[in-house]
């Protein structure tokens, strides 16, 4: 019976070692499908969205997902204001991130429309930690094409002609996700449970 009892915990503790403590899609769903998207020429190069952290706990960003297509980007592919201050865009272009990093699209394209594949990108080594209380800004270099969906209510913005325009005067929203865990909150009532099955 042991045994069954062992098995059994190390399936679930091992099931919920791959979720993330903090999880969220522009989309409202996780890995959202776009329907629409929009180019780097026409629409913008950065699509960006801000996000609360309200976990409770200090977070640190894990991945990012982005359903886009296009070359490789340059050095700001990805990026990541630790506090703006509320519900906004930075104040500042790409280059004024606080976190970057540089990625290559899963789908090269060109001109895939809408843009369905997600590009993951594992960003757990930059330890881009959130405080609890702060709001957020990431987003991604739109090298060609960039997923969107219908408004949803979710503010997101694209960099065009040297603003960062606002996709809702456009009824769209731009899918972005991002993962998380929370940062030195290790849940003891949780390992205290599982030494006490045995």
């Amino acid at each position: 019976m042991k045994k069954f009892i062992l098995l059994a915990v190390t399936l679930v503790f091992a099931s919920a070692a791959f979720a993330e403590d903090f999880e969220y899609n522009t989309g409202g769903t996780i890995d959202m499908v776009p329907t629409t998207g929009g180019s780097n020429d026409g629409w913008g190069e950065w699509f960006i969205s801000t996000v609360l952290n309200d976990t409770g706990y200090d977070i640190m960003i894990t991945e990012f997902g982005f359903p886009c297509c296009g070359p490789a980007t340059g050095p700001y592919g990805w990026v990541v204001w630790t506090d703006v201050g509320g519900l906004v865009a930075p104040s500042g272009q790409a280059s004024t991130a606080d976190y970057y990093g540089e990625f290559t699209p899963t789908d090269p394209g060109p001109g895939t429309f809408p843009p369905t594949v997600y590009s993951y990108i594992d960003v757990s080594a930059s330890s881009i930690i959130i405080p609890d209380g702060n709001y957020f800004c990431f987003g991604y270099d739109n090298t060609d094409t960039g997923g969107q969906i219908s408004f949803n209510g979710v503010d997101t913005w694209a960099w065009y002609g040297g603003v960062w325009d606002p996709d809702q005067n456009w009824s769209r929203t731009a899918i972005l996700q991002v993962m998380a865990n929370y940062e030195g909150a290790l849940d003891q009532t949780t390992w205290g449970s599982i030494k006490n099955a045995f």
